[in-house]
């Protein structure tokens, strides 16, 4: 397994042009994290014309409204 490691809004860019189902996946240029939950990050991704196209969602391997010392599995 890689080392984790979180999100960026540009690594969440990058993460979702690595999948199909979009025409062009370069059009993809930028993230905003939206939402401030306890759990994941979460970006919404744009493409050129400012229109979302994805959503991504990354789970943390701790409570992040607690913060890396109360630890969870990424499993």
């Amino acid at each position: 397994m890689s080392q984790y490691r979180t999100f960026t809004a540009q690594d969440a860019v990058e993460y979702a042009r690595q999948f199909g189902g979009l025409d062009d996946p370069s059009s993809l240029v930028e993230a905003q994290e939206i939402g401030d939950g306890n759990l994941n990050l979460v970006f919404k991704i744009f493409d050129r014309a400012g229109v979302s196209r994805i959503v991504v969602k990354q789970a943390l391997p701790y409570v992040r409204c607690v913060g890396e010392s109360w630890p969870l599995t990424l499993d």
